[in-house]
């Protein structure tokens, strides 16, 4: 069972099967997508943010959805199985670069940081700051790679294993995650 499997509300079945498969393919682990979209949307494809029109299982911005050959409004009208496509596609181009959670995360969240190797002490763009205030949890009216990987891994559920969150991790049969 997937972390936060139970907020899946249609298409559950393929749609558990369908991020197995997709995270198989990215070479992931499965619920480490399932907690970014958990903290994305709620799991919810037709989430759309009202500041920046970000839309869907991962918020794609509008010029994101663009560059992947489609559009915000196009998502909107999918399935969350079909939408499932292009989170797919979004993370393609970058899993190379993903060694836990929070890697896989920073792609949805600012790709370049992790890209360019950001250190946790690297301070993200006042336009960062202008839409994700919450972050700033030491209210310095600056959010730099730390501050965030530390909410990010504060927004995980207790109960999930932390070994869970990074590549070399084990399933419960003892084998490889990834």
């Amino acid at each position: 069972m997937l972390v936060f499997e139970y907020m899946v509300k249609e298409n559950k079945e393929a749609f558990i099967k369908k991020v197995k498969e997709i995270s198989g393919r990215l070479g992931i682990n499965p619920n480490w997508l399932m907690l970014v979209m958990y903290m994305e949307s709620n799991i919810n494809h037709k989430a759309v943010n009202p500041m920046g029109g970000a839309t869907g299982l991962i918020q794609f911005m509008p010029f994101v959805a663009t560059e992947l050959g489609t559009t915000t409004k196009q998502l909107l009208a999918m399935t969350n199985v079909q939408q499932l496509d292009y989170v797919e596609k979004y993370f393609k181009k970058w899993a190379k670069y993903v060694n836990g959670f929070t890697d896989l995360y920073l792609i949805t969240f600012y790709p370049s940081a992790l890209i360019n190797k950001r250190p946790d002490s690297w301070n993200f763009p006042d336009i960062v700051y202008k839409y994700n205030q919450g972050l700033d949890r030491n209210k310095d009216r600056i959010i730099n790679l730390g501050e965030w990987k530390r909410y990010i891994i504060s927004r995980v559920p207790s109960s999930f294993p932390i070994e869970e969150l990074y590549r070399n991790a084990k399933k419960n049969d003892g084998s490889d995650l990834v």
